[in-house]
């Protein structure tokens, strides 16, 4: 019993800092690449996979370039008066890219799971 007091001493204590030298700098630290690392590489994971899904890339591209074409052709000749005319591109514009932002949103619930999966194992820092 006293033995296991002192082991639970011991383990409960400080470690000694000389011991930290012994391991190399990726062990000691909770996250083996820095942030900027970490972000260039989340960055061309994400560019890869927006690459790769080619069929909703042309999709919003075709859809983007229609809305704006629409746009152009209602409020090509505006006055320069015509601030109600400007406030409504505003709008219109606001509108159009909230209605395709959600259009992400079922897949962000999606990978939801990987996220906590990928966060309790310290993959990358979620700052």
């Amino acid at each position: 019993l006293v033995r296991l007091k002192r082991m639970l001493v011991h383990l409960a204590s400080e470690h000694d800092p000389k011991l930290w030298g012994k391991f190399p700098t990726s062990v000691q630290h909770e996250f083996s690449e820095t942030w900027y690392s970490n972000f260039v590489n989340c960055l061309r994971r994400a560019s890869t996979l927006k690459t790769r899904d080619r069929k909703t890339t042309r999709t919003r591209l075709i859809q983007q370039v229609i809305v704006s074409s629409l746009v152009a052709g209602l409020f090509a000749n505006l006055d320069d008066d015509a601030i109600q005319s400007r406030y409504g591109v505003m709008f219109l514009a606001l509108m159009g890219f909230s209605l395709a932002a959600t259009q992400a949103l079922p897949s962000l619930y999606q990978q939801r799971a990987v996220f906590y999966k990928q966060r309790d194992a310290s993959f990358y820092r979620t700052s």
